[in-house]
């Protein structure tokens, strides 16, 4: 499955912790979107989460299912983690 990074607005406060956890439960769940990794600040309303998904579409999809609204979503090409650069 390719890698896709969700930016997401939302209202801050408008989603609390308890959701965060049902969504992420919600995605390992899912046979076709699974939950990577999240990057979270919901007193300012920002979320960063990446994604697995075999296109962008199937991305979409789920955060519309579940309620999210995001401003882009975008596939992952290159991936860094402490300096090492590897293609996605």
């Amino acid at each position: 499955m390719a890698k896709f990074i969700a930016l997401h607005t939302v209202p801050p406060g408008a989603i609390i912790r308890e959701q965060i956890h049902e969504l992420a439960q919600a995605s390992q769940a899912d046979s076709d979107v699974r939950s990577y990794r999240s990057f979270l600040n919901l007193s300012e309303g920002k979320l960063v989460c990446v994604m697995e998904a075999a296109d962008r579409g199937t991305v979409a999809a789920w955060f519309d299912r579940v309620g999210v609204p995001y401003d882009s979503i975008t596939r992952v090409e290159w991936e860094s983690e402490r300096g090492r650069i590897e293609a996605a």
